[in-house]
């Protein structure tokens, strides 16, 4: 583990993974759905997920590997279903309401890229870290 933390990974980790924490916690708290629905409560698990990245990397560098890999296969699988689910809602507006639904389907597919912005690079960038070339056993 302490190759994957060398030359300021750790701190990049610990940086990236507070400022998720509070855009995925904000995100399922405050954007305009009820608080149990599917995509609220998966903002919210990611949010818990890279919080607990963020304390694994500061107090528990042991089990930092493991943490941050689940958080990175949580990451492409939200990125998957926030992807699907705009992409239905979207088509859905549009066969709904036609040309206002088109322009609400655009302003979701803005949205669409957003949360990707949030869920592939660390996804990517935590299987890349912690896969078998970096002392994996």
């Amino acid at each position: 583990m302490r190759r994957i933390l060398s030359n300021g990974t750790r701190t990049r980790l610990i940086g990236t993974t507070l400022l998720s924490a509070g855009a995925f916690g904000w995100a399922g708290l405050v954007l305009p759905w009820r608080p149990a629905t599917p995509l609220a409560l998966l903002a919210l698990a990611l949010a818990l997920l890279h919080a607990m990245t963020t304390l694994s990397a500061i107090w528990w560098p042991e089990g930092l590997r493991r943490v941050w890999r689940a958080l990175a296969w949580c990451s492409l699988l939200a990125a998957a279903i926030f992807s699907v689910a705009l992409t239905v809602t979207g088509l859905d507006l549009v066969a709904t309401y036609g040309a206002l639904g088109a322009g609400l389907a655009a302003l979701l597919a803005v949205i669409g890229l957003l949360l990707l912005i949030g869920t592939l690079p660390i996804g990517i960038w935590g299987l890349r870290m912690t896969g078998r070339s970096h002392g994996r056993p």
